[in-house]
């Protein structure tokens, strides 16, 4: 397979916890201590090589990232997403 685009750097798994109605449209502010019960938490993939190989793979050309990943479950998230 010919290869336009081989990218370099971080490929990443971004956790964000959704507060739901308990979080105002400027701020998020807790107690000291205090702790927040989640709505729940969504996992995607990310990082600078993995990005953007998927846009420039969303123009139709070759693409591959060129990452190092480790053995564990998020790195199968990365590899899923990827696919």
């Amino acid at each position: 397979m010919k290869l336009d685009i081989i990218t370099f750097g971080s490929a990443t798994c971004d956790i964000f916890a959704l507060l739901g109605q308990k979080q105002n449209k400027k701020q998020i502010c807790f107690q000291q201590g205090s702790k927040m019960e989640l709505d729940d938490l969504l996992v995607a993939s990310g990082g600078g090589a993995t990005n953007t190989a998927v846009s420039f793979a969303n123009f139709g050309l070759q693409v591959a990232p060129l990452v190092a990943l480790g053995r564990d479950i998020m790195s199968e998230v990365i590899l899923q997403d990827l696919k």
